[in-house]
């Protein structure tokens, strides 16, 4: 059978006014941040997504259900899944004045003691095509129930005839960005620490990637396989990263 009559069909376009606010905020916007969850591949619109993250000079956060949004030696990547991948993401979250969520449901890998990471200060255009997940946990300043590919290829028409500049101006992708190599270069250190008795999991996870070839498919557990298969595997495309979020 061809693939038409068992995968979705292309979902709505985003209201035209959603659009144009979304656009305003983000225009307006000097600490920029994108979430893209599992939406973001089910619609094709991975293309999209990153053209974004470099018209806004924004950090990508890929959520678990997102691994090669952005690739892991990405500009734009500081981090997967959440809360587990380091102090770049949180601090991005505490940050950012505005958030635009892209087919996230926001899972409690996105919380810390203080709640989700979606109630901070900022202001989010929220974008998913289930209005069951639009508003909480994240309560939006603009919300778009639409297909993540048609909107954002909305997004960046409406960018593209005045494009933000504060972000870049402002080096924020770069300090996050920072933050993130801090955070690389103390896992290297626990992978190359030979000095326990046992094998640190980081060092049988970088072993691993350093053996896997370009273009290979990596299937991994949940649990701490997950934290560690996220830091360590590195990952350039979608569809090529297969794990159980949760456990087993």
């Amino acid at each position: 059978l061809p693939p038409s009559p068992s995968r979705a069909a292309p979902g709505p376009r985003p209201a035209p006014e959603s659009v144009a606010q979304a656009a305003a905020l983000l225009r307006g916007a000097r600490r920029p941040l994108v979430v893209a969850g599992g939406g973001v591949v089910a619609s094709g619109a991975v293309e999209a997504l990153r053209a974004i993250a470099a018209r806004l000079g924004a950090p990508v956060v890929p959520t678990q259900m997102a691994l090669g949004v952005v690739a892991s030696d990405s500009p734009h990547f500081i981090g997967h899944g959440g809360l587990i991948a380091g102090e770049a993401i949180r601090c991005a979250f505490e940050q950012a004045d505005v958030v635009l969520s892209v087919g996230c449901r926001f899972s409690s890998w996105m919380w810390d003691a203080r709640g989700p990471f979606a109630r901070r200060s900022h202001r989010t255009i929220s974008i998913n095509i289930d209005p069951g997940a639009l508003g909480h946990p994240a309560l939006h300043e603009v919300a778009m129930q639409a297909d993540a590919r048609p909107a954002l290829e909305d997004l960046l028409a409406a960018l593209a005839t005045a494009p933000p500049t504060n972000a870049q101006a402002s080096g924020w992708l770069a300090g996050i960005r920072e933050l993130r190599a801090h955070y690389e270069e103390g896992l290297n250190a626990m992978a190359r620490d030979a000095s326990e008795p046992t094998m640190h999991p980081a060092a049988l996870a970088k072993a691993i990637a350093d053996a896997l070839p370009a273009g290979a498919l990596a299937v991994f557990d949940g649990g701490h396989t997950t934290f560690w298969s996220n830091d360590f595997t590195p990952v350039d495309a979608v569809r090529t990263r297969f794990l159980a979020p949760g456990m087993s």
